[in-house]
C-alpha cells in the first residue's frame, strides 16, 4: 500500500501529460498510437477504481455454486471459483443450473463493459436463454 499520490493519480497524471504535451506535437501514426495508450490508461483507471469488483464477482459465483468464497487473493479465488463454473457447465446435464448462470453471467459480463467500454453495460438480454437460443 502507497501513500498518495494513489495509482489512479498516477494514471491521471499520465494521461493529461499524453493529452495535452505530447499529443499535440505528434502527426501520422502516433496520433493513433497515443489515443489508443490514452483508452488503454482510461481502462486500467476504471479498474483499478472499483476496488471491489472481484469479491462482487466472486460473491455472485460463490453464491451459484452454492460455494463459500476461496481464500486468498481476490483474483484467485476469482480464478478458482471461475474454474470450477467451468467444469460445472461442461459437465452439461443439468437445465436448471443453466438456467441459474445466465444472470450471474451477464451481470459480470455488464461489469466487464462497464470497464471496458462504458455505456456498452446497458444491453438488454431480455428474451436470450442458456445454450444460444433467443
Amino acid at each position: 500500500m502507497q501513500d498518495r499520490p494513489t495509482a489512479v493519480e498516477l494514471l491521471d497524471t499520465l494521461a493529461t501529460y499524453l493529452e495535452e504535451e505530447v499529443g499535440p506535437e505528434l502527426e501520422g501514426p502516433l496520433v493513433y498510437r497515443t489515443r489508443v495508450a490514452l483508452n488503454l490508461l482510461s481502462v486500467v483507471r476504471r479498474e483499478l477504481s472499483d476496488e471491489e469488483a472481484l469479491p462482487r464477482e466472486a460473491a455472485r459465483l460463490a453464491a451459484l455454486l452454492d460455494t463459500a468464497v476461496p481464500e486468498g487473493s481476490p483474483r484467485a479465488a476469482l480464478d478458482a471459483l471461475n474454474a470450477q463454473l467451468a467444469a460445472r457447465l461442461r459437465r452439461g446435464g443439468d437445465a436448471a443450473f443453466d438456467e441459474a448462470a445466465w444472470p450471474v453471467l451477464m451481470a459480470g459480463a455488464r461489469e466487464k463493459l462497464a470497464v471496458l467500454r462504458p455505456g456498452y453495460d446497458g444491453y438488454d438480454s431480455a428474451g436470450e436463454r442458456p445454450g444460444g437460443a433467443s
